[in-house]
């Protein structure tokens, strides 16, 4: 998404190409489901969308969808290591992202990832 130049950040942080607009793309974990008892995954940002995105996990923009609904659906979807927000338009993404990737310069976008050396979330630990 987006357009301009590229550089490379100092501490923090696809072309994204939609291709469906139905919600139904999503895998939904059991580890998912617990997410919402024992609390909400951390997720940091950068200030445009990384340059090197991974593999798209999902396209959601046929309605407007709030941050934390993209959030909710990344975490319910396996693979999902973070994704491309922007003005409602959520696109789930299996990249690890790290806050030193480079970005995408201008870009409306922006990425949002969890942090995948943390380990496995502590709801998750028993499968």
């Amino acid at each position: 998404p987006g357009g301009g130049g590229i550089f490379v950040p100092v501490p923090p942080t696809s072309s994204t190409e939609s291709t469906t607009g139905f919600p139904g793309n999503t895998t939904v974990t059991g580890c998912g489901n617990i997410f919402a008892q024992c609390g909400e995954v951390p997720y940091h940002e950068t200030d445009f969308v990384v340059v090197e995105e991974g593999l798209s996990l999902g396209d959601h923009f046929n309605r407007f969808y709030s941050l934390d609904e993209c959030k909710r659906l990344c975490d319910h979807t396996t693979g999902c290591n973070s994704l491309a927000y922007s003005q409602g338009a959520c696109h789930l993404k299996d990249k690890c992202v790290s806050k030193t990737d480079v970005l995408r310069f201008g870009s409306r976008f922006k990425t949002y990832f969890k942090s995948c050396h943390a380990g496995v979330h502590p709801c998750c630990e028993d499968g």
